[in-house]
């Protein structure tokens, strides 16, 4: 069983407040309970050292997305990556890398607003979420390279030079901070 969070409970007795009890959030075998714990000073053990214990439901909390919302995009790892026995390594990189970007921001390079956390470990990466990629907006028929370069490429408008301008001076600025890209593509440069 993990304490996940503590909050002290207190009741007004004879004009003034006195501490009632605790209430208690754990996490155990994948699901989250709350109960009573009446002593302050020390954390319960197990579930059965807690009065009143609630299983708290997860699943369908929170209002249904409305896609016209705002929402961040959340970078997590793939399947693969967690067969690989040096994840551990990447994402601290990543990390690392993303928070000299947020101390060194440009205009032409994805916002990073911070990682989150599971268990002491990081999880995700928050980024700005944007309204799609450039091969998205270009290519939305996802045609291969031979289809679109036969393609008439009405989508390939005049404003991708000035894009294009946007990306070279954030490569620029990486390299100004000692960085790299190394996988500059279509499928990974988000457009607003």
């Amino acid at each position: 069983m993990e304490v996940i969070q503590k909050n002290e409970a207190f009741k007004k007795i004879d004009g003034g407040m006195k501490f009632s009890y605790v209430q208690v959030f754990v996490h155990q075998d994948g699901k989250l309970y709350t109960g009573k714990w009446m002593n302050r000073f020390d954390s319960p053990k197990t579930l059965e050292d807690l009065q009143d214990v609630k299983q708290i439901p997860m699943d369908g909390r929170g209002p249904k997305v409305n896609h016209a919302w705002s929402a961040i995009y959340m970078k997590t790892p793939s399947l693969l990556a967690l067969v690989d026995g040096d994840l551990e390594q990447q994402i601290t990189r990543e990390v690392e890398t993303c928070e000299i970007l947020r101390k060194h921001p440009h205009p032409h390079i994805a916002t990073y607003y911070g990682y989150q956390a599971t268990r002491g470990r990081v999880s995700g990466l928050c980024f700005k979420r944007y309204a799609s990629t450039l091969l998205e907006s270009v290519n939305p028929q996802s045609l291969n390279k031979v289809a679109f370069r036969s393609s008439a490429r009405e989508l390939v408008t005049a404003d991708m030079g000035t894009r294009l301008e946007g990306i070279r001076a954030a490569v620029t600025h990486l390299h100004s901070l000692g960085l790299v890209h190394n996988d500059i593509n279509p499928a990974n440069v988000m457009l607003d």
